[in-house]
C-alpha cells in the first residue's frame, strides 16, 4: 500500500489496506497503528481528503481510549487538517504535539517531523517568519539522523514553501544536508574498528596486541 502511495496511486494503496483493514484490531494487534495511518495517508493519496479527517478523528479517539503509542497519527492529522483548509486546528495540534515531544526530551526523527508539519502550517497560512523558524529547527533535528532520506524529506518541504512563494534563503535550503564527508568519516570509523577486531586474535601475546592498537591509534 504504501508503495502503490508512493506512486501516485492512492486508489490503489486503499484497494491493498482494504485486505489487511478487517484483521487487524485496536490493542490486539501490534500492526494496527500502522494500518490506521497508512488508510488515512492513502485517503489522503486518493483525494479524499474529508474521510481522511474524520477517520483519523476516530482512530485517534480509539488510540488514546486504548492508550496506544501513537505511531505518527498525529502527524497524519496535521497533514489531513491541512488539507481541507482547517488551519487553526492544525496550528494548535501541531504546537500540542511539539510540546509534548519537547516535554518528554524527545529528538531527531518524531521532534523533527512534528516541527516539519508545523512548518506547513506556516506555508497554508502564508507565514514565512514562522515557515523558517520551524524549517530551521526541522534541519536540525533531521541533521541528526545523518540520512539522505531525511534530506530529501526536507528538500521536499522546501519545495513545498517555494511552489507557495514562500521566501527559501540558500542556508534554508541547505539546513538538513547529510554530507558525504560526514557518511566517509563514520564508514572509516567502522571499517577501521572492524580491522582492529579481526586482527587483534592473531597476536601472539597481550604484548603484542598492545603494541598493534598502540599503532592504529
Amino acid at each position: 500500500a504504501h508503495y502503490r502511495r508512493l506512486q501516485g496511486d492512492g486508489t490503489g494503496a486503499l484497494e491493498e489496506l482494504a485486505l489487511v483493514l478487517p484483521k487487524v484490531k485496536p490493542g490486539a494487534d501490534m500492526d494496527w497503528p500502522w494500518a490506521a495511518h497508512a488508510h488515512v495517508r492513502a485517503l489522503t493519496a486518493a483525494g479524499r481528503h474529508e474521510e481522511a479527517v474524520e477517520r483519523c478523528l476516530e482512530y485517534c479517539a480509539t488510540r488514546a481510549r486504548r492508550r496506544i503509542p501513537p505511531r505518527g497519527m498525529s502527524r497524519a492529522l496535521i497533514d489531513a487538517l491541512i488539507d481541507v483548509g482547517r488551519l487553526q486546528e492544525a496550528c494548535q495540534l501541531a504546537e500540542q504535539c511539539i510540546e509534548e515531544a519537547e516535554t518528554f526530551k524527545l529528538r531527531g526523527l518524531t521532534l523533527g517531523t512534528y516541527y516539519e508539519g508545523r512548518a506547513r502550517v506556516a506555508i497554508a497560512m502564508h507565514d514565512e517568519p514562522t515557515f523558517q523558524h520551524y524549517a530551521q529547527r526541522c534541519a536540525q533535528e533531521y541533521q541528526r539522523g545523518k540520512n539522505s532520506s531525511l534530506s530529501a524529506k526536507y528538500e521536499r518541504l522546501m519545495h513545498e514553501a517555494r511552489r507557495q512563494g514562500i521566501g527559501v534563503s540558500a542556508e534554508l535550503q541547505r539546513a538538513a544536508e547529510f554530507t558525504p564527508k560526514v557518511a566517509n568519516q563514520a564508514h572509516e570509523m567502522v571499517s577501521g574498528a572492524r580491522t582492529v577486531q579481526s586482527r587483534l586474535p592473531e597476536c601472539v601475546d597481550g604484548v603484542e596486541r598492545a603494541r598493534y592498537a598502540l599503532t592504529v591509534l
